[in-house]
């Protein structure tokens, strides 16, 4: 039977995975001037870069925010 449990989800979570980007009307991939697929590095909900860069948005957020009433 397989374990769910014993899968390492979190290495890949903290590290990113690699997202091709693809051409919206044609799908193929979308290539940089030396030929390689631009790609976008996907981060995990929970990694350490993600709730870094998210509580640094909440902060600038409440900076902008105006006094209570």
């Amino acid at each position: 039977m397989f374990d769910l449990a014993k899968l390492d989800t979190r290495t890949l979570s903290e590290e990113g995975v690699a997202m091709p980007i693809s051409h919206p009307r044609t799908g193929s991939p979308i290539l940089d001037d030396a030929g390689k697929p631009v790609t976008v590095t996907l981060l995990g909900p929970n990694s350490e870069k993600q709730r870094v860069l998210v509580r640094a948005m909440q902060q600038r957020r409440a900076g902008h925010a105006g006094p209570r009433r």
